[in-house]
């Protein structure tokens, strides 16, 4: 996964369309996808922080190792 937009980057586009600029112009102001602009600014409207969502996925836990447990490599094969 990518590295997510600076916060500085975030501020200005976020003032940018405070400002009364559209998402698209916003997107090609600074350069960003306007989806970007779009799920931020819903985020932000959501949440109402600037911070970006947590990437990745959560750690899950097994009591046995992935390889002991699906059963291969099967002894004996």
């Amino acid at each position: 996964m990518g590295k997510p937009h600076p916060m500085a980057l975030r501020e200005r586009v976020a003032g940018f369309v405070d400002e009364g600029h559209g998402h698209r112009e916003a997107a090609r102001h600074f350069l960003v996808s306007p989806r970007f602009v779009n799920d931020f600014m819903k985020r932000r409207r959501e949440t109402g922080s600037l911070e970006p969502r947590r990437q990745g996925h959560a750690a899950s836990f097994r009591s046995t190792p992935p390889s002991c447990a699906s059963g291969w490599p099967r002894p004996g094969i």
